[in-house]
């Protein structure tokens, strides 16, 4: 009986061993092998790997979601910038991207200027932004810009873009602000600037005359409605053509209209019945006057007037010229 004992343990540990040396080999074979087959899966030509695995990842980097996102930047106690959206995500590396956004800017007086856009996206760390998708920025004072996209440089308190420019300016007297185009757009926040970059071409109703003017580029404010050009300077008044370097605008706050066309540095003069040049040319539009200055010349017909200050009212009838010299020039 013992030794039947014995024979039946013998047999029990080797049908182990056998079946545990089995287990062994087919979970050798499970490790081994069947990833192989799941990784080859995904390799190769199927086109639908590499957009798994970046889903995968940018599932990975997002971190939060919010709805109805309103955000505060304070510079030195002060308002910086003020932010709201409809939507923001944000990721691990603190990029922000907004659905149907509205910033608004603030300047050390508290002038602003507010931007909106379809979709922007914010880097949490340099504060910089970028808005696109029909962007309209407008300044306190009244101006609206329109750009395809529009770029935030927090460090310089600096909003620009390299698209073409759509400007409105605000409204007075005489109905419809100043309507122009452009190239590129600057705006310095602190100090309430805006430029036009290239490409200028501005026209407007004024006092129902003719007015349309091209330059190289112009300057806006946001304190007052100010307006500057440079750079091939061509401005259609009526029927007087002006040319030079540089213009300015200057409005009546009294009266809220255009009061002051003011054109300077080597000006060329075109009218109907006259040409002439200075070194400064004002067009006063209340007061229906223009005043040519320095080295002041006018040419009608054969006789050309000189004078240290020549100035034309009443649409040109009236001559008043100081310090006149009078030459009669040959056909």
């Amino acid at each position: 009986m013992r030794l039947t004992k014995l024979k039946l343990s013998k047999i029990f540990n080797q049908s182990f061993i056998v079946y545990f040396t089995l287990f062994i080999f087919v979970v050798l074979q499970i490790y081994f092998f069947i990833p192989s087959i799941k990784e080859n899966s995904w390799a190769g030509s199927n086109p639908t790997t590499d957009q798994f695995k970046a889903m995968t990842n940018e599932k990975k980097s997002i971190e939060q979601k919010m709805q109805g996102v309103h955000l505060l930047e304070n510079d030195k106690n002060k308002k910086g910038w003020e932010l709201f959206a409809e939507e923001a995500t944000g990721s691990k590396d603190e990029q922000w991207m907004l659905k149907k956004v509205k910033v608004r800017f603030y300047s050390d007086e508290m002038s602003s200027f507010t931007v909106t856009g379809d979709v922007g996206e914010v880097d949490g760390r340099s504060k910089d932004m970028t808005i696109r998708g029909n962007v309209l920025t407008e300044s306190s004072n009244g101006y609206f810009f329109e750009t395809a996209e529009l770029r935030y440089l927090a460090e310089q308190k600096k909003l620009y873009s390299g698209d073409a420019v759509n400007m409105r300016g605000p409204d007075d007297q005489n109905g419809q602000g100043l309507i122009l185009t452009g190239q590129g757009l600057e705006i310095y926040v602190a100090d309430s600037k805006i430029k036009i970059l290239h490409q200028v071409e501005a026209r407007k109703n004024v006092e129902g005359k003719k007015f349309k003017l091209n330059s190289d580029s112009s300057i806006f404010s946001n304190k007052d409605r100010e307006a500057s050009f440079s750079g091939d300077v061509k401005l259609l008044y009526d029927s007087m053509i002006l040319k030079a370097p540089f213009a300015e605008f200057k409005y009546s706050k009294a009266k809220d209209v255009l009061e002051i066309l003011r054109v300077f540095d080597q000006v060329e003069m075109i009218d109907a019945n006259k040409t002439g040049t200075c070194s400064e040319l004002i067009v006063n539009i209340l007061q229906d006057t223009m005043t040519m200055n320095g080295h002041p010349k006018v040419r009608m017909g054969t006789d050309e007037i000189q004078g240290d200050q020549i100035v034309f009212s009443e649409k040109g009838k009236k001559v008043k010229i100081t310090q006149m010299k009078l030459e009669r020039k040959s056909k």
